[in-house]
């Protein structure tokens, strides 16, 4: 698995500019560069994260985010799939203002999960739990951030020419003020990103919004 170390050396024998002291600041347009895409959907960053539901309605993202593999928060939520009795069914949708007036008044109604809505980084299911539940929240999700060289995630792996292109288009941008580098390393970030909604689109069927 390639590390961030790697990207970074990887880019600065791009740079070929005899400077092996910079990847503090490599790092840097490389956790930009992540950060531009990361609400973007590719078929490295959806995943299913396990979450207990109990006697509460209301679950922040951020730590139901926590029991998924290397992942920080939940970008959105897709599906919400919960197990009672051994029958598995999904939670319907319902906007954050629908299940407020469901709740209204009745907060202590209890039953089997019925709806989930999301609001605020934390996600409130209708009506309160009357026991333990497992469910299954497919989700796009937010990986943790890269910050040690020797770091690894997706962003530095399927995604490592994107990450590489963005990065030095940053470099040559702002570091280098070399405006004809960095407009070359646009168009080759576009064609990476495109490669990836290619094999995005192949394997998920879900279509990403290009770069802007």
């Amino acid at each position: 698995m390639a590390t961030v170390g790697n990207l970074c050396t990887t880019i600065i024998g791009d740079l070929n500019r005899g400077d092996t002291s910079i990847s503090d600041i490599v790092l840097i347009d490389i956790k930009s560069a992540v950060r531009d895409y990361e609400t973007h959907r590719f078929y490295f960053n959806e995943q299913d994260i396990s979450i207990t539901l109990s006697a509460t309605q209301t679950y922040l993202l951020s730590a139901v985010a926590a029991a998924g593999a290397g992942v920080s928060d939940i970008i959105e939520v897709d599906v919400f799939e919960v197990t009672v009795n051994g029958r598995t069914y999904c939670l319907r949708e319902k906007t954050w203002s629908e299940l407020k007036h469901l709740d209204s008044g009745v907060s202590t109604l209890q039953g089997y999960p019925m709806y989930y809505s999301y609001w605020a980084q934390a996600v409130k299911i209708y009506p309160l739990p009357n026991g333990v539940y497992t469910g299954i929240i497919s989700a796009h999700v937010k990986f943790t951030e890269l910050a040690a060289m020797s770091d690894t995630n997706a962003w530095t792996n399927d995604a490592s020419e994107l990450i590489r292109c963005g990065a030095l288009k940053r470099l040559y941008g702002r570091r280098f003020q070399d405006y004809t580098a960095a407009q070359a390393m646009q168009i080759a970030e576009d064609a990476a990103l495109a490669a990836l909604q290619r094999r995005t689109d192949a394997t998920t069927g879900s279509t990403i919004q290009g770069y802007l």
